[in-house]
Order: structure tokens, then C-alpha cells, then sequence
């Protein structure tokens, strides 16, 4: 992310390019987090895609800001759905044991 923002800081007229490097850095995480299914990438995406709204309306690109709104509530319902499945997953083990 920092070598990414030096780059788009020295190289480009980018408005915030360290903000947007590190956003990057962290949407590549989250996308790898997602292909080895961690649920904490539910948590990244919501909070990376928070950060993206603000920086989009900073930069007055207000459709942009609204899509990543409905990314944030699209994170926020799949974090809901993976944390409903882990509860089964737990209430099923555990009424095993007491079986």
C-alpha cells in the first residue's frame, strides 16, 4: 500500500493517494481473505467500503459513494449470514456432545 501511494503520489494528480493505496491494499486483502473464507473479511469489507463512501463524497463522486453505501450494507448482511451458519455450526457440535 505505501509503495502503491508513492507511486500514485509521485506519478499521478491523484486527490488522496495515499488514502486510495491503502484502500487498495486492504480491498486485495479482503479479496484474499474471502477466497480462504475468513469471516473477518466481512468485517474488513465493511469497514474498508466505510472509508471508501467518505472518500468518494470527498471527492464529490456522490454515485460512487452510493454504490459503495450499498456495498457496505451487502458486507454487513454477508458478515450477518456467515455469523448465523457459524451459531448452527456451534449449536449442532454442541448438541452432539450432549447426545
Amino acid at each position: 500500500g505505501l509503495l502503491f501511494g508513492l507511486i500514485l503520489k509521485n506519478f499521478t494528480d491523484a486527490a488522496v493517494p495515499m488514502l486510495d493505496s491503502q484502500l487498495a491494499a486492504f480491498s486485495l486483502l479482503a479479496t484474499y481473505w474471502t477466497s480462504r473464507k475468513h469471516i473477518a473479511t466481512w468485517v474488513l469489507w465493511v469497514f474498508v467500503d466505510i472509508i471508501y463512501v467518505g472518500m468518494f463524497i470527498y471527492k464529490d463522486l456522490f454515485l460512487t459513494a452510493a454504490l459503495y453505501a450499498a456495498f457496505v450494507l451487502m458486507a454487513a448482511y454477508g458478515w450477518y449470514q456467515w455469523e448465523k451458519v457459524k451459531r448452527k455450526q456451534v449449536d449442532h457440535i454442541e448438541l452432539k456432545k450432549t447426545i
